[in-house]
């Protein structure tokens, strides 16, 4: 039995998200850019030159630390469908100077404590949001309904709006 891609054209549209991170100086230049898609029950997970997919979010979540925190939001977020970690100290320092949710500083990078405490901050913005990863240099978790939204929540993010 043939396998069928449920994501279509998407995948290239996350590689190009991923990319677009890159050139706007999101995500380290050595394409390390974290991003992934769900679609129904199934995800895909990109990272630096790999693209993963998976059944489900406790499959996705094996897959890496960045894999966990992904697989925690669309476990909080039923329509939650695209997320992605970027890296910008100013966005992160005006997250945080603006009382952005912000994860647990004292949760290690990838492990449960991290992926409860994003978990907790989704339930409370199940549509959409932006969350300062606390202790985690740089790091910023942003998820939406979509990568055209997510894309939206970018470029607000770079004009200097805050969702709170």
């Amino acid at each position: 039995m043939p396998l069928i891609n449920p994501f279509f054209g998407e995948i290239d549209e996350l590689e190009a998200l991923r990319r677009d991170l890159v050139l706007a100086g999101l995500a380290p230049e050595d394409g390390q850019g974290v991003a992934s898609l769900r679609c129904g029950e199934r995800m895909a997970f990109s990272k630096g030159d790999s693209l993963t997919l998976s059944a489900g979010g406790a499959e996705l979540a094996a897959h890496s630390p960045e894999a966990l925190l992904h697989a925690s939001v669309y476990a909080a977020s039923p329509s939650a469908a695209c997320v992605v970690i970027a890296r910008s100290e100013r966005l992160h320092g005006m997250l945080l100077a603006g009382r952005a949710p912000a994860s647990d500083a004292m949760a290690p990078w990838g492990s449960q404590a991290l992926a409860q405490s994003l978990a907790k901050l989704v339930e409370a913005h199940p549509a959409d949001g932006v969350i300062a990863l606390q202790g985690h240099g740089s790091a910023i978790l942003i998820y939406a309904p979509g990568i055209e939204h997510l894309r939206d929540l970018i470029a607000m993010l770079a004009q200097g709006y805050i969702p709170v």
